[in-house]
Parts: C-alpha cells; structure tokens; sequence
C-alpha cells in the first residue's frame, strides 16, 4: 500500500517537473519574443511621435509663409498703383524660427516664398480667343481649337486633357504653362508679361513688345502711347485687354528643418 502512495507521488512530481520545465522553456523563448515586441512599439511610438511633429512643423512653416506672403503683397498693392517685376522680388519674403528641446537639443525651422508669379502676365485660356492662343509657340490651329472645345478649366493642370499636349511631364506641357492661365481676368499685365504674351495683344508683334518690355514699368496704360510706333488704332484696339497692376499670384513655399527641406509646394493667391 505505501509503495502505491509513494508511486503516486513520485509520477505527480514528475509532472510537476515536466510543467516546470515547459514554463521555463516558454518564458525564455517568450521573453525575448516579448522584448523585442516593446522595443519595435517604442520605435514605431517614437517615430510616429517624430512624423507628427514634422507634419506640424511643415504646415506651421506653410502658414508663416503664406501669412508674410500676403502680408507684404499686400502693403506693395496698397501703396502703388502699378504692379511690376521688381515688386515680385521684393515679394519674396521668409524667416526662420529656433525650437528648444530636452536635453538642450534645438532645431530650425525656416519658412519662405519664392518664384512669385503674376499670374496676370499669362494668356487666360478660359478667356482667350482663338488667334490670340495661336501667337503662344507650340499652339497651331487644331490645339487651339481643342483647349476652347474643353473649355473651362478649373486648373492650369486640366490643359492635359487636350489632344496634343500630353501629360504633365510632356515638354508641350511645359512649355505652354509658361504662359497659359486660369487664375486671372484675362487682362495683361503690361508690366510684367514677357514677350511671348505681349505678342498675342491684337497689334503688337515681336517689335513692340520688345519695345514694351524696354520702357515698362508702365504707371498708367496710357503711357503706351509714347512707345514709338505704336499708334492710337492699335492702343484703342488694346485697351481693354490690358493692366498696369494685378490681385493674382502664384507662389512656391519651402519648409526647411536645419537646412533640410521638408515641404515645396505651389499656392495660389488672390486679392479683391
């Protein structure tokens, strides 16, 4: 009878053994397991954590950039009667700002516009008749007819849906975006379109508006009328169609975080 009892006990001891030895077992191939689980959470937290403040920073950079932007553009339109290209430079504003971390780590965050545009001194393809399209390089005849049978185009980027232009990467494409708008009131900004606009004016070939371009800034439309032969007929035939000054613009933002860019965009800019 007690070597029954004492049997019993010794097969429940080895089973005991055996749980133990698996638990053992489980927890050291587990424990690693689990450790490296923590430490691939805390770089995906950290890292995350680290994508967020970038993602603020880039659009606080956007902000500041666009709040200087319209500032500045502002106090230019309000002070002159006339808007030109030295006023697209002296446009182009910017700054910076310097960020204290823990353990006395800083960073810097710097904001700017550049590469203003007066989107005025383009060619207005919702507006533009058909001829005035065909003085623009690269548009014959059948282009021209295609961008005013899809007409109107919401943005500069639907011309791509024109036969012949391509898409975005084409160099037609390129090309013609140089010049081509949506973003005005389809007046010319005499004061700061390049020669390749000022030739699609009814009148002005590649004479005058090299002539144009020579004595700009203009303060007044008016002033066109002292550029040798341009005579009253072709101002008359003219005036309607163009400007001295603008409330449209285009603009690239950068962000940059310790001289590194984070953030290049595009913006539009429109005053009443």
């Amino acid at each position: 009878m007690l070597n029954k009892i004492y049997k019993s006990y010794k097969e429940e001891d080895g089973y005991i053994i055996i749980f133990l030895l698996i638990l053992i077992s489980s927890i050291m191939i587990l424990t690693p397991l689990v450790a490296r689980l923590t430490i691939n959470e805390l770089i995906i937290s950290r890292n995350h954590s680290k994508s967020l403040e970038e993602r603020y920073l880039r659009e606080g950079g956007v902000n500041l950039s666009l709040t200087k932007g319209r500032s500045k553009l502002k106090e230019i339109l309000s002070s002159k009667s006339y808007f030109s290209q030295d006023h697209l430079k002296e446009a182009e504003v910017g700054g910076s700002v310097e960020f204290s971390l823990e353990e006395g780590e800083k960073l810097r965050l710097t904001y700017g516009i550049r590469d203003i545009i007066d989107e005025s001194s383009k060619l207005n393809i919702n507006k533009a008749q058909k001829q005035e399209l065909m003085e623009i390089n690269d548009i014959g005849n059948s282009l021209a007819e295609g961008i005013i049978s899809k007409r109107f185009f919401k943005n500069i980027e639907e011309l791509t849906r024109v036969e012949g232009v391509g898409d975005i990467d084409s160099s037609t494409y390129q090309g013609l975006k140089r010049y081509l708008t949506v973003s005005s009131d389809g007046r010319i900004n005499i004061n700061t379109a390049p020669k390749e606009v000022l030739r699609t004016l009814k009148g002005i070939g590649s004479a005058l508006s090299y002539e144009i371009v020579n004595n700009r800034p203009f303060k007044d439309i008016k002033e066109l009328k002292d550029i040798p032969n341009l005579g009253e007929k072709t101002y008359k035939g003219i005036e309607d169609n163009i400007k001295v000054n603008t409330k449209d613009f285009s603009f690239v933002i950068e962000v940059s975080l310790d001289d590194e860019l984070i953030e290049e965009r595009r913006e539009f800019l429109s005053f009443d």
